[in-house]
């Protein structure tokens, strides 16, 4: 595969990513219908069976609101410094897989998908993602290749599918929370046995608004420095999967 540039106005890939994962933190989606004043009673609407976060500088915590996919709550936290705050709201949500897929056969795309989303104000480029099934023990690379399967029709070997980051995962927003990122590059990926890779028409009509597109390395670059893949963790993916394919960047 072609070595990729990564030069646009004398910008590398680095700032991007480094901007990415740390300008994340500032953003936070709360789905709190109540007011987060200490004895009101907590919103819900499904019980969420996801994990908790504590620290030994979690002094205490009250429930906000919760669905089955996330859960807001209410921390007193105590500072480096020694200051209390008693009102840091924080947000556990599902951990989740993204995976940047590119296809084996030539000319060797990156497949992605154009779509809308609720907290986007256009359609973007969004790499493939979904949920973990953690509570039936589904591991982060068995969430990856069912999602390969079951939304492009696709498989990939196991040495192709190559983790990207931390396998522990990417605290999504460090101050406040958004449960974790597991992040995947899919090198290599091809028509599952006794399936047909998914064409865009097929796409559009399981998935509605979504268009599946095709990017080569150029376009793919072109995209994370143009904002046309407009959420972090997307970005995230595609930046690291690409400074895999060139360290140089």
């Amino acid at each position: 595969m072609g070595t990729l540039a990564a030069r646009r106005n004398g910008s590398s890939l680095w700032p991007i990513l480094v901007g990415v994962l740390s300008g994340a933190a500032t953003f936070v989606l709360l789905y709190v219908t109540t007011a987060t004043t200490p004895g009101t009673a907590a919103w819900h609407s499904g019980s969420f069976g996801g994990d908790s976060w504590r620290t030994p500088n979690t002094l205490d915590v009250a429930l906000v609101a919760q669905t089955e996919f996330a859960r807001v709550e209410r921390h007193t936290v105590r500072l480096p410094d020694g200051a209390v705050v008693n009102d840091w709201l924080w947000l556990d949500e599902l951990p989740h897989v993204n995976v940047l897929v590119r296809s084996r056969d030539p000319p060797h795309d990156f497949l992605l998908f154009e779509q809308m989303k609720y907290g986007l104000d256009r359609p973007a480029l969004a790499v493939l993602g979904g949920l973990i099934n953690a509570s039936a023990g589904e591991s982060p690379r068995e969430a990856a290749k069912r999602e390969l399967l079951e939304e492009l029709g696709l498989a990939v070997d196991d040495e192709d599918l190559r983790s990207l980051g931390s396998p522990r995962g990417h605290r999504v927003m460090v101050s406040r929370g958004g449960g974790l990122v597991y992040m995947f590059y899919a090198r290599g990926a091809y028509a599952a046995a006794g399936k047909e890779a998914l064409t865009a028409t097929d796409v559009e009509l399981r998935a509605g608004s979504a268009r599946l597109r095709k990017l080569s390395s150029r376009e793919l670059k072109r995209a994370c420095l143009s904002g046309s893949i407009a959420e972090s963790q997307w970005i995230a993916t595609a930046a690291l999967a690409l400074l895999l394919e060139d360290p140089s960047g």
